[in-house]
């Protein structure tokens, strides 16, 4: 059966001038920011007049390599001479997609709003993200997650770690230290450790003010602190909101000598919990009179939680207390996997080109009323100020399999798959990919199927890569990648010249390597392959065995298909410091320059 359906290719085009920002997005609703590494976070983290934009997590971020923090990472305190917050909040949106951010290392010691996020404030979102084995330090205001949530909303979030504060201590929870906001569908596994004299620590929040709003959360960490602490709860250490309903604890809490207001569920409460529907575990923390205790038995069945949502919001698996539905979801793996991409500089009057093939992870029924296939190019750490569409005509599907090759506007494109095998195969030529860069974000749209891919330099050209952006026709693009210079024993003059890397230029018209000479710089000392000594063929200037001026011999390749070069220059005699110094290249119209390291 044969199927109409259209190819529209979505080229991100950038200005060199453009500024990259973050893995993508604008910061829009529509299109927010992407945080995809660990410096994406902390570049937004940073930049404070980003604190009200939307952001989207792509992937999971380790920051164990990024070191301790002695303040939040997002919307820190700027200054800790008083108790009040001094510092732009985030009041933005923060997606975390179900990714999970692991090994966030704060020692604040003495410090106040430590977390993930320092403060957050309305009209703050954020939503179904997970922090992993977070160690927080600090004195007041302490969460895994945020510091103090003023006035956001927090839903679908999670914590695991530790929460530790230090003497006289307050404010301190698994996922937030107060909370005057909202919070729902949260759970927390982290330990909570205060000292002595320490107060209002919960195993989710430390204290919940009266306009405070605690549905659907849960916590299993322990609480503990030192001697005349008080205020302490296996989910919220003191609370003053009357829209609290349906938690669970389970962690003990216990404090030293002459402490009070101690519970399993809560500390103390300003409102009675009676019809709340709130539950812990009857060995985990004193029975105050706040919350239902039941026993370990009771705890795993789902009769005992009286008008709970075991339909859309909680779930209990076999054996196991409640948990919440989301936990149980499992974000796809990615269902594009690029396996190999090839870029190329224009020549000429040609263009650049791009291919990529792999596989795409999607079924018969996804596409079987597919009427256009999209795919979109977009440099994955820059935000694209303009975007070229086409649109082709005369596709077909057969059998399962779609295969399209033709030319518009005098662009060459083609794209092929197979629902049997998940290969496909994609190529477009004669376009301008000006400012691409990698890593790249590689997006495929079919009927019901979205896909996307991060394609990084290892896969580009192969397993010796030149950076993108410098094929990207980047005028007097210049990249150093080897160098080898030999010195004379006796004199310690440089007696050879080797160097290779890769250059980029608007066109070969730029460079013309015949009938222009080629000037090379190191330091100081300067050589000249005088013109007419290069020779060019499909795309490549050669010359060898060149004598220059003062007796060295000169060799070199610029390769304009793939903007490669080598040069060669033996029989040099200059003198040079053990140092780093300027590499130079001039010819045409083109004048690169990079830094190489003498021996």
């Amino acid at each position: 059966m044969k199927r109409s359906l259209f190819v529209i290719i979505v080229i991100a085009v950038i200005s060199i001038s453009a500024q990259a920002k973050y893995s993508g997005g604008s910061g829009t609703s529509g299109n927010p920011y992407q945080i995809a590494n660990a410096t994406d976070l902390l570049a937004m983290g940073a930049d404070a007049n980003d604190y009200g934009k939307n952001f989207v997590l792509t992937a999971d971020i380790d920051l164990s390599g990024a070191g301790t923090f002695i303040a939040a990472i997002i919307a820190p305190d700027m200054d800790n001479s008083t108790s009040a917050f001094d510092g732009p909040k985030f009041t933005g949106s923060f997606n975390g997609q179900w990714h999970k951010i692991s090994n966030l290392h704060i020692s604040g010691d003495g410090f106040y709003y430590i977390g993930l996020f320092g403060n957050a404030d309305y009209p703050a979102w954020i939503y179904d993200l997970r922090l992993e084995g977070a160690s927080v330090h600090g004195s007041r205001y302490v969460g895994g997650l945020v510091g103090y949530n003023s006035n956001a909303h927090i839903e679908g979030c999670s914590t695991s770690g530790n929460v530790v504060g230090g003497y006289e201590s307050a404010f301190l929870g698994g996922l937030t230290g107060a909370n005057s906001g909202s919070i729902s569908k949260c759970f927390s596994t982290a330990t909570v450790l205060g000292s002595d004299e320490s107060s209002y620590l919960g195993g989710l929040v430390g204290a919940n003010t009266d306009t405070a709003v605690f549905l659907n959360n849960y916590a299993t960490g322990s609480v503990t602190s030192g001697k005349k602490s008080s205020y302490l709860g296996g989910l919220v250490g003191y609370n003053y909101s009357d829209i609290f309903s349906d938690g669970y604890s389970t962690g003990a809490v216990t404090a030293d000598i002459n402490s009070q207001f101690l519970g399993g569920l809560v500390g103390s409460s300003y409102y009675g919990l009676d019809d709340s529907h709130d539950y812990f575990l009857n060995t985990s923390g004193p029975d105050n009179g706040y919350g239902d205790p039941l026993t370990d038995n009771k705890m795993k069945k789902q009769s005992s939680f009286v008008n709970w949502h075991f339909d859309t919001t909680w779930q209990i698996l076999s054996g196991d207390y409640p948990t919440l539905q989301w936990q149980s979801y499992i974000p796809p793996t990615p269902a594009v996997d690029v396996a190999k991409c090839t870029v190329a500089a224009g020549l000429g009057s040609k263009g650049d080109s791009i291919s990529f093939s792999g596989t795409m992870n999607t079924a018969t029924d996804d596409i079987d009323s597919a009427s256009f296939i999209e795919v979109q190019i977009s440099p994955e750490d820059t935000n694209y100020s303009s975007v070229i569409t086409f649109q082709v005509n005369g596709t077909t599907w057969k059998k399962g399999k779609f295969s399209y090759s033709g030319t518009e506007n005098g662009i060459k494109k083609s794209f092929s798959y197979a629902v049997a095998t998940g290969k496909f195969a994609f190529a477009a030529s004669n376009i301008d990919l000006s400012g691409l860069e990698c890593p790249l974000t590689i997006d495929i749209n079919v009927d019901e199927f979205a896909g996307t891919a991060e394609v990084d330099e290892a896969i580009v050209n192969g397993t010796k890569p030149m950076p993108i952006n410098l094929l990207m026709d980047v005028k007097n693009s210049l990249q150093v990648d080897k160098s080898k210079f030999t010195r004379n024993k006796t004199t310690h003059n440089i007696t050879q010249v080797a160097v290779s890397g890769g250059f980029s230029v608007g066109s070969v018209d730029d460079a013309n390597l015949v009938t222009n000479p080629l000037d090379v710089n190191v330091g100081s000392q300067k050589f000249t392959i005088p013109a007419h000594n290069f020779k060019y063929a499909k795309g490549k200037y050669t010359c060898s065995k060149v004598a220059l001026s003062s007796g060295e011999i000169a060799a070199a390749t610029f390769d304009f298909n793939k903007c490669t070069f080598t040069l060669t220059i033996k029989n040099t005699n200059f003198a040079a410091a053990a140092a780093t110094t300027n590499f130079d290249l001039d010819f045409a119209s083109f004048s690169g320059s990079d830094e190489v390291t003498l021996p």
